[in-house]
């Protein structure tokens, strides 16, 4: 297991905790390796070792969490439920497949990219009317972005209708320095 997504979750709950927004009591607990494996097994889903990974230390939050933006990050059951109503939507517009990871209370999400045999691939929006984009360059970034977002004080990182009107550019910003391929990149 990579050494840096378990570092990081554990630095973006503290920093929530510091922030007055603690979501430390709606962590779940990790699943045991042959649980995500006959999970991922039984959905069809070759899952890249960063998605193992993350399931090893937690499955995800409960529902009404936001960890980034206004989304939650999702369990295991809830995001293979959610990959297999989003797959033929998927297919039949011709997207990448992908693995949702985090859902925001309308179904709206970011998943991960399946087609590549990247072990921390890209992450791209679950695209509702407006198509799909990718909006972190890896896993791990979209939680390191995150969490750079916290160390600035920013509340748009978990919680975009109580953030201040002057957060957007730095939080753009920061978005870019850690996703340099993503439409963060090509806004700013």
């Amino acid at each position: 297991m990579s050494q840096c997504l378990p570092k990081l979750f554990v630095e973006i709950l503290e920093l929530r905790d510091r922030l007055g927004s603690s979501i430390r009591d709606q962590v779940r607990p990790p699943l045991p390796a042959a649980r995500i494996a006959t999970l991922f097994q039984q959905a069809g889903v070759t899952a890249p070792q960063v998605l193992i990974d993350l399931y090893a230390i937690t499955d995800g939050f409960e529902v009404g969490t936001r960890f980034i933006g206004d989304m939650r990050l999702l369990p295991l059951q809830p995001a293979i439920t959610a990959f297999e109503r989003w797959m033929p939507i998927l297919l039949e517009h011709k997207y990448p497949s992908l693995f949702p990871i985090a859902e925001d209370e309308f179904g709206a999400g970011y998943g991960a990219l399946l087609s590549l045999s990247d072990a921390d691939p890209p992450v791209l929006s679950l695209p509702l009317q407006c198509g799909t984009d990718q909006f972190y360059d890896s896993v791990t970034l979209m939680f390191a972005t995150l969490a750079a977002w916290l160390r600035a004080g920013l509340k748009t990182a978990y919680d975009a209708g109580d953030a201040a009107a002057d957060e957007f550019d730095r939080y753009c910003a920061i978005a870019k320095e850690f996703n340099p391929k993503s439409c963060y990149a090509r806004s700013v």
